[in-house]
């Protein structure tokens, strides 16, 4: 037998998994949209005549405005990298580096930006642990949803 007090219970449990459903397929819509403004950036690099070969694995998140982060990475001396940062938020600074574990950059071939990625190419002095880090700043101060690409040759 139901009561008004378990109806009431269901409802408010309903409406609860609901929204929970409805922000996840909110946060995966910004993921996902950031990983192909990531992946417009690989575009020309991992094509025949780029070489590279693009890494199924990538990370993904989201920072405050002008806040830093940083993503730990095993890289090896001798292959050439290429990390890209996409972001759906429009009219945003970008910035990319990649330090060793000790603090120091390291030797960046080049940077590349477009409206909604930055990626930056890398070659390793040694091989070891590695952070690529990265900025995002939103013209809005609003939250960043990012997504970081990745291939090597």
């Amino acid at each position: 037998m139901t009561t008004a007090r378990s109806h009431s219970s269901l409802y408010r449990l309903g409406t609860y998994l609901l929204a929970c459903v409805f922000m996840f397929s909110q946060a995966q819509a910004f993921v996902v949209d950031a990983l192909s403004f990531a992946l417009e950036g690989a575009e020309k690099h991992v094509s025949e005549k780029g070489g590279y070969t693009l890494r199924k694995d990538f990370w993904q998140g989201s920072s405050a405005s002008g806040e830093g982060y940083a993503i730990k990475h095993h890289l090896v001396k001798g292959n050439s990298y290429w990390f890209w940062v996409g972001t759906e938020s429009d009219d945003s600074t970008m910035a990319i580096a990649v330090y060793n574990k000790k603090g120091t950059k390291s030797f960046e071939g080049k940077v590349e930006k477009g409206s909604n990625w930055i990626g930056a190419q890398v070659s390793v002095p040694k091989s070891g642990t590695y952070y690529i880090a990265f900025k995002i700043t939103t013209k809005d101060k609003q939250e960043a949803h990012w997504a970081v690409a990745y291939a090597f040759k």
